[in-house]
């Protein structure tokens, strides 16, 4: 393939997907972060379903990479699911390193829910 036909193939990816990428992979991260921190506070269900949530996340921050539309379902459906987890955690007298994890996540939950399905996101995407 020639360079002019492999420059017209490809296409640029929307800053807002690959903000959103880049989000998912770091919420994967800080979910490995929250398994190890809160692994003696919690125990080992808490580990399992963080270590659960990060490698969803992190197989959705590569769809979403790649703009594929499964992606942007499932990054939308596990962090929905994983922020109302997380509100929860910082009130209910956890650890003060668990709650600003929360306090941290939580907003990036929502900038990354916007970009998802930001108009110029989602056309990337169809």
């Amino acid at each position: 393939m020639s360079a002019v036909s492999a420059a017209a193939t490809t296409t640029s990816r929307p800053s807002t997907v690959t903000a959103a990428a880049v989000l998912l992979a770091a919420l994967a991260a800080l979910g490995v972060v929250a398994a190890l921190i809160g692994a003696e506070e919690h125990g080992a269900a808490f580990v399992v379903i963080c270590l659960v949530i990060s490698a969803i996340r992190g197989l959705a921050a590569f769809g979403v990479w790649r703009a594929r539309r499964w992606a942007v379902i499932l990054g939308v459906v596990i962090t929905l699911i994983d922020a109302l987890m997380a509100f929860p955690s910082i009130f209910d007298g956890s650890s003060t390193s668990m709650q600003v994890m929360s306090a941290i996540a939580i907003p990036i939950d929502l900038a990354t829910l916007v970009l998802l399905v930001w108009p110029s996101s989602r056309r990337a995407y169809a």
